[in-house]
């Protein structure tokens, strides 16, 4: 799952430019329906997705969600698999597209 925002419940669609670097190699993302980019889904849809990994762009995301009630259900907070992409100069993962998205390959 790809968390942006300081709550977690922006994410991106399989296929979407944004989630692309995770699908190529080989992570399965679980937003399997939705518009060709960027989706608000509820923590509650998230826990029925049942995520293993989270992959996040937000510092505060990553610090704060294994406090935060609504997402205690989901299993990659639960077995501490939430991980914060680095994003200096730029995003590894997500924005802007660069090639800085090359190293989030090896990432």
């Amino acid at each position: 799952y790809l968390a942006r925002g300081p709550e977690g419940i922006e994410t991106a669609a399989r296929g979407s430019i944004n989630a692309e670097i995770i699908e190529r190699v080989g992570g399965r993302n679980v937003v399997e329906a939705g518009p060709d980019g960027l989706l608000t889904v509820s923590p509650e849809q998230v826990q029925a997705w049942a995520p293993e990994v989270i992959v996040t762009i937000d510092a505060d995301f990553a610090a704060h969600v294994g406090a935060m009630p609504e997402w205690q259900g989901v299993p990659a907070v639960r077995d501490g698999q939430v991980y914060l992409a680095p994003s200096a100069p730029f995003g590894f993962i997500d924005s802007p597209p660069s090639v800085n998205r090359l190293i989030g390959l090896k990432w």
